[in-house]
């Protein structure tokens, strides 16, 4: 079998955590060849890659979100538009629930047209126009065009670009790498996967909260975008994989069909561990330990806050954080 596997801001470009995950699964299952179609942001990490490939990966596809989309396009160009079209477009820019199969039959039908043609065409200039009165009129409009436009372009350049062939569609995300997952298997008639190692709409959600470059009046806006892309995902995949049992709850509260999911726990090898220090029997004090990549998104900084609230009621406590910087 023939397995693309779509990863996005991780595997080969960043070490630990999903991407060591992503080697090993490709490592040890020596019976079947894979395409890597990776999604980073920055073109200049082009072929940066973090590990030495395994033989049976055929080929990688790179695509990066700093020209995702950003050819130069036409006002001129005409494109084939069905009133139930312009109704999706204006139900993704507003964050309301979106027919994903109108969705990719509209640019399926307007295959050869690029992003840029689309983000210059009548079709999207209505489409904002519609969106604005109706909703966000109180703004100033081209905060809102602005807004808008650099939303949804890694989305728009995404419709076009050519997915490596492929038996199986494997993406180890929702979100951007989701909708590339199922733009191959609506290409090439193929079977889709997903494996979420974390909740990556809840992820992003975050971020949104917490960003001082989204205004608050475009968070929702923001948020709501997501949490669409994610449901794409779920809709399309065959199969939606989990490590925990909060995690499923949360994946099914979001949009995802219970008949698909399934709960796979990332397994230990214990004999790793047997050789580390243990704790002396009849020493006083806790210790408490944290495995997990030192890296911003595992919000490290609160951990240590959180421990040092113990360390004032327990002086004799002590922290251990396991894990890779990078």
């Amino acid at each position: 079998m023939h397995i693309c596997l779509i990863c996005e801001g991780s595997y080969p470009y960043v070490v630990g955590g999903v991407s060591s995950w992503t080697h090993t699964l490709i490592k040890e299952m020596k019976e079947h060849t894979f395409s890597v179609a990776t999604l980073y942001p920055n073109e200049s990490d082009k072929g940066n890659f973090k590990y030495k490939l395994p033989k049976n990966v055929v080929g990688v596809s790179e695509f990066f979100l700093d020209v995702l989309g950003k050819e130069r396009g036409q006002f001129h160009h005409k494109f084939s538009i069905k009133e139930s079209d312009i109704e999706e477009i204006i139900r993704l820019f507003e964050g309301g629930t979106v027919n994903w199969q109108v969705m990719f039959d509209f640019f399926d039908r307007n295959e050869g047209k690029s992003p840029q043609d689309f983000l210059m065409s009548r079709v999207f200039y209505d489409a904002i126009i519609g969106t604005y009165e109706a909703s966000y009129s109180h703004v100033a409009l081209n905060d809102f065009f602005w807004t808008i436009r650099s939303m949804i372009l890694p989305l728009v350049g995404m419709m076009g670009v050519e997915m490596p062939q492929a038996d199986l569609y494997h993406s180890l995300s929702t979100g951007y790498a989701g909708v590339m997952a199922v733009k191959g298997k609506r290409d090439h008639q193929a079977g889709m996967l997903l494996t979420e190692h974390g909740i990556y709409t809840r992820e992003r959600e975050e971020e949104i909260i917490g960003a001082t470059w989204v205004p608050v009046y475009f968070k929702d806006l923001w948020i709501k975008y997501f949490q669409n892309l994610s449901k794409c995902a779920y809709e399309y995949t065959d199969q939606a994989i989990t490590l925990f049992e909060d995690a499923r709850v949360i994946q099914n509260e979001l949009g995802c069909d219970a008949s698909k999911q399934v709960v796979i726990e990332n397994g230990v090898d214990v004999d790793t561990f047997m050789a580390l220090p243990r704790k002396e029997i009849g020493k006083e004090g806790i210790n408490i330990g944290a495995v997990v990549r030192v890296v911003p998104i595992k919000d490290i900084l609160t951990m240590l806050q959180a421990f040092n609230l113990v360390h004032e009621s327990y002086p004799n406590a002590s922290f251990y954080i396991m894990g890779p910087n990078g």
